[in-house]
């Protein structure tokens, strides 16, 4: 797998994470990044557009 020419963008640890993940997974690297900007966008959603959200709560059972 080519990922030097990730590591100008994105540097060295970042691209050493995303080569082993693919090579453990036995998926693309594109496929690795494109899961982990999936991730980021839902977490960052989760965290600005959901506040009132509490997982606590919702386990529970409570009801708004």
């Amino acid at each position: 797998m080519l990922v030097t020419a990730l590591n100008l963008h994105i540097g060295y640890e970042k691209s050493a994470k995303i080569s082993l993940t693919a090579y453990h997974e036995d998926v693309t690297l594109t496929g690795v990044e494109l899961a982990g900007a999936i991730a980021e966008i839902a977490r960052q959603t989760l965290r600005n557009d959901f506040r009132s959200i509490h997982p606590e709560d919702a386990e529970s059972g409570v009801r708004w």
